[in-house]
């Protein structure tokens, strides 16, 4: 049993290297990119999206978060969660 699971975890380690030397940078900025946007279409403010990417400035955030199409239709007033 501890033979196979080394073989296996040597095919892993082997592939997983091959992978992070072809695809780590633009996977890990893609990564990012999604989080952060997908943080602000939750409702978290933009502010502490900066924080949690590490920016300094709030530009470079909205240069990193991509907007989806947000139709008028979805966005609801406060006092819709009055009831």
């Amino acid at each position: 049993m501890q033979r196979y699971a080394d073989r296996n975890l040597k095919t892993y380690a082997s592939h997983l290297t091959y992978f992070l030397r072809h695809y780590t940078p633009a996977l890990v900025h893609t990564v990012r990119h999604s989080y952060a946007t997908n943080l602000l279409e939750n409702g978290i403010d933009i502010r502490i999206i900066k924080d949690l990417l590490g920016h300094n400035n709030i530009k470079t955030t909205g240069i990193c978060i991509h907007i989806r199409d947000v139709s008028k239709n979805n966005i609801k007033s406060p006092l819709d969660y009055l009831y």
